[in-house]
């Protein structure tokens, strides 16, 4: 019996914007959010995300999750959906080419997949001169893998 991993889908104008996002920032400090969207057995569908208001949980290195600020804020997305989509990870940016999540990252991802079960794990890098890299991380409650980067 082997081990399975979902297939996670990118709505592009979620791509797009994260792109737009990160690309604002100039890649010289960390940013980051909540993903929103649907799991459907072994499918999870990223359909929407969140991105901090305010820069005082950003650095050069660290991106801390204001909890308060993007629960605000996918309340928000939600309203405007007939099937609201619901938390299925997070994701933040890198200023350098890194790929990999910290044992920071790490430990913040398991006290949310403990929250609200198995979550993915963006990590956004700059890939060229105008587009991004999405490194994507399955996040359970039993560990950490990752699964593709694109």
């Amino acid at each position: 019996m082997g081990i399975f991993f979902p297939k996670v889908i990118v709505k592009r104008s979620v791509y797009g914007r994260l792109r737009k996002h990160t690309y604002a920032t100039g890649f010289q400090y960390e940013t980051g959010g909540v993903l929103l969207g649907y799991k459907c057995l072994w499918m999870i569908f990223v359909t929407d995300f969140t991105t901090p208001r305010h820069l005082n949980c950003t650095g050069k290195m660290t991106f801390i999750l204001d909890g308060k600020e993007h629960t605000w804020e996918m309340g928000r997305i939600r309203h405007r959906h007939l099937f609201p989509p619901r938390l299925v990870g997070v994701w933040h940016s890198h200023t350098t080419q890194d790929r990999t999540l910290s044992i920071q990252d790490g430990k913040a991802n398991k006290v949310l997949a403990n929250r609200f079960g198995d979550i993915i794990s963006i990590i956004v890098t700059k890939k060229g001169t105008n587009d991004i890299r999405l490194t994507l991380y399955y996040v359970s409650k039993r560990s950490t893998t990752s699964i593709e980067a694109v």
